[in-house]
């Protein structure tokens, strides 16, 4: 066993691109692990340690633990890593396409809450004020409509617990349309009670 920390240069390839790193240890036998080689390649690539895919000489090298020797890497050997980096997710850009969606439902929201306000504070003559009032039902509900198909897409998007930052992009995306349906359900209630008033 070595007496020191020792510093393993190592190239991590990922795609086309070659990074140089040196892959140190802070335990106490002094000698470098795969532990150690992930959070190197993840500081150079960006890919998350738990999403990375560690291959030397054509194995896929899996147990964090073992040390750096004990798999053959010596100093200038090459590694290739496999995975993408959380921005790079496809499921990442899938939920941000729906948050988009859901966001466009919200500003047609805002839009008819102003509209519903102007009836409230009798802004609009009471001869049009039921077909007004029917109309932004209708609205409403076809908001509400798009909201929860966005919320199914979502429930239908399955990511698997390595993806880390997709499921955390899910979770917060569930939880921002569930806010906007609480309005829709609100703006629904006002508009109902509205509709009771003669």
């Amino acid at each position: 066993m070595a007496s020191s920390s020792q510093h393993i240069p190592v190239t991590i390839v990922h795609g086309n691109k070659k990074h140089s790193v040196t892959v140190g240890t802070s335990s106490p036998d002094g000698l470098p692990t795969l532990h150690n080689l992930r959070a190197e390649a993840q500081r150079v690539t960006g890919i998350p340690a738990a999403a990375q895919r560690l291959i030397f000489k054509g194995k896929t090298l899996s147990n964090p633990n073992q040390m750096l020797c004990e798999v053959g890497i010596e100093p200038d050997s090459r590694v290739m890593v496999i995975g993408q980096k959380p921005q790079d997710d496809p499921a990442i850009q899938t939920v941000q396409s729906i948050v988009q969606r859901a966001d466009t439902a919200q500003s047609r929201l805002h839009a008819l809450t102003e509209e519903v306000r102007g009836v409230a504070n009798g802004f609009i003559p009471a001869d049009l004020r039921a077909e007004a009032l029917k109309r932004q039902s209708r609205q409403c509900a076809g908001i509400g409509e798009d909201l929860m198909k966005a919320v199914e897409s979502l429930d239908a998007m399955s990511i698997d617990a390595s993806r880390e930052a997709a499921r955390a992009k899910k979770k917060s995306a569930v939880r921002h349309i569930q806010a906007i349906l609480d309005r829709v359900d609100s703006l629904s209630s006002q508009i109902s009670t509205l509709q009771a008033q003669r």
